[in-house]
């Protein structure tokens, strides 16, 4: 009996040291996917990077959204409104909570191509983000 019990606890273990051994940290190349994703023109995989609690800001534009619906919202329309978008992070520094990303937005072809650098503020946890926030110049 004594051996089962301790195979018993040693396979707990080991399952309890592999889910956390698992879990998704935010780091550099999160953002960098992360980013990727925004360029793929694809909402569902952009989502999969923000917490249930997200609050997402557009600084220039005047747009919040809270909540993972609100932000799908958000998104959808910004992805939409703006075919080609490519979002492509610079300088990234990763902190135990919080996130820096400098980036550059561009889209169209030819007369109708347009850059934007911005940065984006973001708080993180459990490899997840909670806050995001992207100051950039409109004009």
């Amino acid at each position: 009996m004594p051996h089962r019990l301790s195979i018993s606890l040693c396979l707990l273990c080991c399952v309890m040291v592999s889910s956390v051994s698992s879990a998704e940290t935010l780091n550099e190349a999160r953002v960098r996917a992360y980013y990727q994703a925004w360029s793929s023109g694809d909402v569902d995989q952009v989502m999969p990077y923000f917490a249930s609690t997200i609050v997402y800001e557009d600084v220039a534009t005047g747009e919040r959204a809270a909540g993972t619906a609100e932000v799908r919202a958000f998104a959808a329309k910004f992805l939409s409104s703006t075919p080609g978008v490519q979002v492509e992070p610079g300088s990234v520094l990763v902190g135990p909570t919080s996130a820096a990303v400098e980036w550059t937005m561009s889209a169209g072809e030819g007369e109708a191509a347009w850059s934007v650098r911005g940065v984006a503020i973001i708080d993180h946890a459990d490899g997840l983000i909670t806050r995001a926030t992207d100051y950039w110049n409109a004009e």
